[in-house]
């Protein structure tokens, strides 16, 4: 599902472990906007919501301030 989500078959990181790293960062925010019930729409829809409006990925990551 990766492959088809994020591209991750077009990425060109071959540096050591991050391949393996930004492999796991994409996982986990695919399973954190998998679990945001904010909205029902489909995955690649709220992840380019997220990419427009700064506000939704706040609220779909649950993130606060600090």
């Amino acid at each position: 599902m990766p492959d088809v989500t994020v591209g991750e078959d077009a990425s060109s990181i071959c540096l050591r472990n991050s391949a393996h790293n930004f492999s796991f960062l994409r996982r986990t925010a695919l399973n954190l906007f998998r679990t945001d019930k904010f909205r029902a729409i489909s995955l690649p829809r709220k992840l380019k919501t997220a990419a427009y409006n700064p506000a939704h990925l706040v609220t779909a990551l649950h993130l606060r301030e600090i």
